[in-house]
């Protein structure tokens, strides 16, 4: 019998070119699927469950912040730079002092019970009503509920509110992003870093359009817990406006006091109602 060596024959040459080609596609059309695949992968309830309960303010967070920061203002082509004082306790107490590089206060705003009160001293005058967007606008700039922006002082969002649910919930890149609905409509999304579990970035929505975006960077332990240092707030609706805050020094602490975030008022100020 004559031996036949295969490996010479043009069937075989084809038949192994054809089998490597086709081994490249699967492998090729494998990874990328894979990596699709892993990029869209849905998180199980559990990991869920704790991923939110990592980046939200809620009734079980009881810390209060005492932080002095560098504030940056942009809006309308101007860029302002103030110094901050913080006193914040989530979810809805804030109380901060405002003044230039150098000199005195210029603003002390304060939000406790769903009240805000300003104090402008050049203008011996006291702002005073809801703490709503639109009040909150008027000397920040930035039309974000009062929640929200105590809560983004803690690298943290809002709780649920009523109607709220998380609908998705997927692995992209190093992320975990979670989205957030109120009915049919988009309200909030956000993405935690899976290696830390800190909350990275978020996006507030408004009719299907993103409306604010968050980034919280530069987590560093202050007390019992690590908080951004590096906060920027940006409003892409209406007239743009950035503000970023920058802790040079934070504390927390547990507990807190309500009374602590009343502002102390001269006598013979004029108080100016806002609704």
């Amino acid at each position: 019998m004559t031996d036949i060596n295969l490996s010479h024959t043009p069937l075989h040459r084809n038949c192994g070119v054809s089998f490597i080609i086709a081994l490249s596609c699967l492998v090729i059309v494998s990874g990328c699927s894979m990596k699709a695949s892993r990029d869209q992968e849905h998180l199980p309830p559990a990991v869920v469950a704790r991923s939110w309960e990592q980046i939200s303010g809620n009734e079980n967070f009881d810390f209060t912040l005492r932080a002095v920061g560098k504030v940056v203002l942009e809006t309308g082509g101007r860029r302002m730079i103030q110094r901050g004082v913080f006193l914040a306790k989530a979810p809805a107490s804030l109380r901060v002092e405002i003044a230039p590089p150098i000199g005195l206060p210029n603003l002390f705003l304060s939000i406790n019970d769903g009240t805000i009160m300003v104090y402008v001293p050049p203008q011996a005058i006291v702002y005073t009503g809801r703490a709503t967007p639109d009040n909150l606008a008027r000397f920040l700039e930035l039309g974000l509920p009062a929640g929200q922006l105590i809560a983004s002082l803690f690298g943290k969002t809002m709780p649920l509110a009523t109607g709220e649910d998380i609908r998705t919930a997927v692995v992209e890149g190093k992320s975990h992003r979670l989205d957030i609905y109120s009915a049919n409509a988009k309200s909030r999304s956000f993405w935690i870093a899976t290696d830390t579990g800190h909350l990275s970035q978020g996006k507030i929505f408004a009719g299907g359009e993103p409306i604010y975006s968050l980034e919280f960077k530069d987590y560093r332990l202050a007390g019992k817990m690590a908080i951004p240092h590096l906060i920027e707030i940006i409003q892409s609706r209406q007239e743009e406006a950035k503000l970023k805050i920058e802790y040079l020094d934070a504390m927390l602490a547990e507990g807190g006091d309500s009374s602590d975030f009343r502002l102390a008022l001269p006598a013979g100020v004029r108080v100016v109602y806002l609704d």
